[in-house]
C-alpha cells in the first residue's frame, strides 16, 4: 500500500481537552488561529467546540455521575428488603 492509499485515523479528544481549549480561546485574548496551532486542531474545530459549549452549557444543577451511581445503590438496597 503506498503512502498515498493509507487511511488516516480520525483523532479523538477527551471533554476535559475540549473545555480548557475553550477556556484557553476565550479567556486569553489569543487568536483561534495561534491557539488551534498551539494545541495542533485546526481553527475550524477549535470554532465547533466554542459553538457547542455555547449551545450546550454544563447544568449546574444537574447531579453528577457518583451521585446518580450513589443513589442507585441506595434504591436497589432498599427494593431489596
Amino acid at each position: 500500500m503506498t503512502d498515498s492509499k493509507k487511511k488516516r485515523t480520525r483523532r479523538s479528544f477527551s471533554d476535559e481537552f475540549k473545555r480548557e481549549a475553550v477556556e484557553l480561546f476565550q479567556g486569553s485574548g489569543v487568536s483561534a488561529k495561534q491557539v488551534s496551532a498551539e494545541l495542533g486542531i485546526s481553527t475550524s474545530l477549535l470554532y465547533r467546540w466554542v459553538r457547542d459549549a455555547r449551545d450546550d452549557p454544563p447544568e449546574a444543577n444537574q447531579p453528577s455521575y457518583k451521585e446518580l451511581q450513589k443513589e442507585l445503590r441506595r434504591t436497589r438496597r432498599e427494593l431489596d428488603f
